[in-house]
């Protein structure tokens, strides 16, 4: 979500967490409704109405794109909407055709079927955390004492100036803070420096340090 979504980590503990208990509960409940009639695709439908929260999320991300950090847009917007579910479709599956091997005798084809919407689950939690994980402040660090001097270039009176160090701490939502060493006429000075940082700086502010 291009770093909107901090909170990632939290939903999988409470996921795992609540989970089993939720699953329990629907299961048993299905059992009494329906008896030995249980539903072979309840686990499909569960996972795809689960997955459609991240859709609802992407939802007002996509819609104020343009500005900020949210680059939802167009076919991107479409796909991060539509992810949600198609993962949970595949998810749900794996585990509806492990339950009804279950139910045939079938221990081996359960096993891997389990076992494989586990892999599964693994791949997609992988890939939300590739996506929402912050770059690394040095990374960051580089590319904003790159900018600054790049920024400096351009103006006649600070063609002379140059970028010693650059030290950032990561605030949340795409967001870092730190401090410039530079050399501005020919003095050392340090500045506060605050970077928006998207694969690239997107956005800069200098100010004076304060002690």
């Amino acid at each position: 979500m291009a770093g909107i979504v901090e909170f990632l980590w939290y939903g999988i503990l409470v996921g795992v967490l609540a989970g089993p208990f939720i699953g329990a509960i629907i299961g048993f409940w299905e059992r009494w409704a329906r008896g030995p009639l249980t539903r072979p695709d309840t686990a499909t439908y569960i996972c795809v109405a689960l997955g459609l929260l991240p859709g609802l999320l992407a939802a007002p991300i996509g819609a104020s794109a343009g500005g900020g950090s949210a680059k939802l847009t167009g076919l991107l917007f479409l796909g991060a909407l539509f992810a949600g579910p198609a993962a949970g479709l595949l998810f749900g599956a794996m585990l509806d055709r492990a339950y009804e091997a279950f139910l045939r005798g079938a221990r081996g084809e359960a096993l891997r079927s389990g076992a494989t919407a586990v892999i599964i689950g693994a791949a997609i939690l992988g890939g939300l955390a590739y996506v929402v994980w912050p770059a690394d402040p040095k990374v960051v660090a580089d590319a904003t004492k790159t900018a600054i001097q790049w920024l400096w270039s351009n103006k006649p009176e600070m063609r002379d100036a140059a970028v010693r160090d650059v030290s950032l701490v990561y605030k949340g939502r795409n967001t870092y803070q730190g401090k410039v060493d530079a050399t501005i006429d020919g003095e050392a000075v340090q500045l506060m420096v605050t970077v928006v940082y998207v694969d690239q700086v997107e956005e800069l502010s200098l100010d004076v340090a304060r002690d």
